[in-house]
């Protein structure tokens, strides 16, 4: 199945010949567009995509979006009703 770059975003990390990339491809064949997240290796005369990666659909990138919040407070540490009631003080 071939895919169609719609757009290209700046990597998200790249270490030695590592790159992480962000894509939004359409694959011929299917409907709608996905967001891919995926590992590109450097080489001398061209850079493969390993099958180190993802792709999402809107319908189930916008559910990670919800589960953003969580997400971050369990890699950073904090429980979530901390982030819950900083998000809900109000500034004077």
């Amino acid at each position: 199945m071939r895919e169609v770059v719609i757009k290209e975003f700046p990597d998200l990390r790249r270490v030695g010949a590592v790159r992480l990339r962000v894509r939004v491809v359409r694959l011929e064949g299917q409907d709608g567009a996905r967001l891919d997240i995926r590992t590109y290796k450097d080489g001398r005369t061209l850079t493969p995509w390993t099958k180190k990666g993802i792709r999402l659909t809107a319908e189930e990138f916008a559910a990670l979006l919800e589960l953003a919040p969580k997400i971050q407070a369990t890699l950073s540490g904090q429980p979530i009703c901390a982030l819950r009631k900083r998000a809900t003080r109000r500034i004077p």
